[in-house]
């Protein structure tokens, strides 16, 4: 839902008013947040759903991938973005094996976080590749429009995909 078109200002008594276009746009951005709308559920290959909420879709973008006895089969699944991501994100990852972000049609090269800062000023350590799985870090600079649970899941995973980015 981005791209809104301010209708305002507002004073007390004047224009303008009870306005329409204003009125439905705001009942979409709280149905939107609440997760009443633009939802996408995605069906694991052997079990379980995975429903995805992109929550702020602007310049900004907060999107909420819920996993409940998620697992795929023989086949690399996708979720597609209801919007797509331009610049790049920071993905958190929980349960889940291997998964990826995609753009028309190929992973994207990320990189994993596989150290924590070992004292104050230095960084971290990083892996870059495609591929990632859960309880992890990653970090992209590449735009992506889908999400991608990777093939043949040894276990069902419940956890979050949290990505956060522009």
């Amino acid at each position: 839902m981005g791209n809104y078109t301010v209708t305002g200002p507002f004073t007390n008594g004047g224009a303008p008013g009870i306005n329409q276009t204003f009125l439905n746009n705001m009942e979409n951005f709280i149905q939107q947040l609440e997760g009443d709308a633009g939802s996408v559920v995605l069906n694991g290959g052997t079990s379980g759903t995975a429903t995805l909420y992109q929550v702020v879709q602007g310049t900004f973008k907060y999107t909420l991938i819920v996993l409940n006895n998620f697992r795929t089969a023989g086949a690399a699944q996708q979720i597609t973005l209801p919007t797509a991501y331009t610049f790049g994100a920071y993905i958190r990852t929980s349960e889940g094996e291997s998964m990826s972000v995609r753009s028309g049609g190929s992973d994207q090269t990320v990189r994993v976080m596989t150290g924590f800062p070992g004292a104050v000023g230095n960084i971290g350590v990083t892996g870059t590749g495609a591929v990632f799985s859960g309880w992890n870090f990653v970090h992209v600079v590449t735009g992506f429009n889908q999400y991608t649970f990777g093939v043949s899941w040894g276990a069902a995973g419940t956890g979050f995909v949290i990505i956060e980015g522009s």
